[in-house]
């Protein structure tokens, strides 16, 4: 419960409209934003139709009314300017960030929490995404961070591939060649760790 409530912590300045969770799964932190923030739309997106049902059945029995549930994959939702957009573990950031920019505005707070890889996923979006986000420590788990960021871009695809391209040396091992995005990060991770032991 603190894992999602610490969340509300990076509301100030934030609009009092819609809350979109991606990726709602078991209902962290979307029914716990819901609970603690009663007369705030909550809109979970979830694409499993058990995990649907779960989320119906609770915000049900605890007649949470500003619940809604999207059974669909976001790119499928109608989109809506959202105040507040949270993901877990929806997806990689940068596919994240694409997926997710239709409900942004330029008010639009980020919370999303991505454990021990924040800093290394951040690395590879583009300049203009990563001057809008800035990092926090996690209270309940020493090695994650929060993600939080205000705001949107005019962004491509192009400028996603071209950031993740650059951090790519010219040979990959062999398990990494299929994802390339996959590789940039472990890449990442590699050179974060080789900074810090140097530290």
């Amino acid at each position: 419960f603190v894992d999602s409530a610490q969340l509300m912590l990076y509301l100030d300045g934030a609009e009092q409209g819609p809350w979109i969770d991606l990726g709602a799964g078991a209902g962290l932190p979307g029914i716990v934003i819901a609970i603690l923030d009663p007369e705030r739309p909550v809109h979970l997106v979830e694409s499993r139709a058990l995990r649907c049902a779960f989320l119906e059945k609770v915000a049900t029995d605890l007649e949470l009314n500003n619940v809604t549930v999207h059974h669909s994959r976001l790119e499928l939702v109608e989109s809506f300017p959202a105040s507040i957009i949270s993901a877990r573990a929806f997806a990689p950031l940068y596919k994240l960030l694409r997926v997710a920019k239709p409900f942004a505005t330029e008010k639009t707070r980020w919370l999303l929490p991505k454990g021990k890889n924040a800093v290394n996923e951040l690395e590879l979006t583009s300049k203009a995404w990563q001057r809008l986000f800035h990092v926090e420590h996690s209270l309940t788990d020493a090695e994650s961070r929060i993600l939080v960021g205000t705001g949107t871009i005019v962004d491509t695809q192009d400028d996603n591939d071209r950031v993740i391209k650059k951090a790519l040396p010219k040979k990959l091992p062999k398990k990494w060649v299929a994802n390339k995005k996959f590789a940039a990060m472990k890449i990442a991770e590699k050179k974060n760790a080789k900074r810090d032991k140097i530290g």
